[in-house]
């Protein structure tokens, strides 16, 4: 069962990727199951993948934010093993490396950059298919994922992405002929881009972007280097007010869902309810000391 923190957060994501889809990507969550999400990324121009629609799903933990989903394809794409969970620096194979405050864009932002890369990594297709292969799979993937039930089911509106794409691409297409023509103009007959809104509407226009990276900073939780209070501790409640800074926590640690807090000279593990954000502060790239068990458990 997801912790409330999980279905708060993964709320907020939701809401935040529907209203301002990232290029290329898109999702789909039933809230009776938001654990488990399905995503569809659109082959990036350029590339063997261009015109391919890729199916996958993500699974995430019951304490996310503070530990990383799986993440499967489904679409065959020459690229990765279908549902087969792949390596990534930001999936479940490395939870060390996994930050709190990364967003579940910024997850699927990666992925469709790894993909367009040759690395090597659990998961992906061995030998490599080739070019010619990949773009094989990629102009049969949308009918593919149209003959599988599921896909229909999580992502009734294909048809409407795919159109979407296809005006986006010729409105690119527009843009770059407008600019080529603009560039073999004289220099003289160039004209300098202007602002023609008044100075109050371009003044209020910053200030609303000002409140929303505000509002965006405040919302995301308590990340490795903020200054956080330790709060609700039973065992060790003579902690309870004290402040100290959120480190990068052990493996053994992260597998239980635990952060890391440095308070003063003591190092305690404690669980993500356990902290409340004081103030944000730049990450330490100084390397955390290792929690002992007696650490971890003192602060149950």
């Amino acid at each position: 069962m997801a912790s409330k923190q999980a279905v708060s957060r993964l709320r907020k994501e939701l809401k935040a990727i529907s209203a301002d889809p990232p290029p290329h990507i898109h999702v789909s969550c039933d809230e009776a199951n938001i654990l488990s999400w399905n995503y569809l990324l659109e082959g990036p121009s350029d590339t063997p993948y261009e015109g391919g629609w890729y199916w996958g799903r993500l699974k995430f933990p019951k304490n996310y934010p503070f530990a990383p989903p799986s993440i499967l394809m489904v679409t065959p794409s020459g690229r990765f093993e279908t549902n087969t969970r792949l390596c990534l620096s930001m999936s479940d194979y490395h939870p060390e490396s996994w930050q709190p405050a990364w967003s579940l864009a910024t997850v699927l932002k990666g992925l469709l950059s790894f993909m367009c890369e040759e690395s090597p990594t659990a998961g992906a297709v061995e030998p490599p298919a080739s070019d010619e292969e990949r773009r094989r799979l990629a102009k049969a993937s949308l009918e593919w994922n149209k003959a599988q039930a599921e896909f229909i089911k999580v992502f009734p509106e294909v048809d409407e992405f795919v159109a979407a794409a296809a005006s986006r691409k010729e409105e690119e297409a527009k843009a770059s002929t407008a600019s080529a023509e603009e560039q073999q103009q004289p220099a003289s007959e160039a004209r300098p881009e202007t602002d023609d809104r008044p100075p109050a509407a371009v003044a209020a226009a910053a200030e609303e972007q000002r409140r929303r990276e505000e509002e965006e900073d405040a919302s995301r939780p308590p990340a490795v280097g903020d200054v956080v209070r330790l709060c609700g501790l039973k065992a060790r409640a003579d902690l309870n007010g004290q402040e100290g800074v959120l480190e990068t926590p052990s493996q053994m640690l992260a597998t239980a869902g635990r952060v890391q807090v440095r308070a003063g000279a003591e190092v305690v593990g404690v669980k993500p309810e356990n902290v409340e954000l004081v103030s944000r502060g730049a990450p330490s790239s100084k390397e955390p000391e290792p929690a002992s068990a007696e650490e971890k458990d003192s602060a149950r």
